[in-house]
């Protein structure tokens, strides 16, 4: 039979690589760009729960001042 300590040992050898391997999925350079365009995201999905679309429309005064009537 197997012995528990090489069974434990096993268990930490695998945690270990996948440890390293999540690490090095995070941190390669090829994956910057997209976890940076991820964390915009949330940004992203405020201007479209609002109505604004791009950054360029800055019409949000006017409209701003149309919704706090109407509400």
């Amino acid at each position: 039979m197997i012995d528990e300590g090489i069974v434990r040992g096993l268990i930490a050898v695998i945690s270990l690589a996948t440890f390293l391997g999540i690490c090095w999925w995070a941190y390669r350079p090829q994956s910057r760009e997209r976890f940076e365009r991820d964390a915009m995201l949330v940004f992203d999905e405020d201007d479209r729960a609002s109505g604004r679309v791009g950054r360029k429309s800055e019409r949000s005064g006017s409209a701003r001042e149309g919704r706090g009537a109407a509400a």
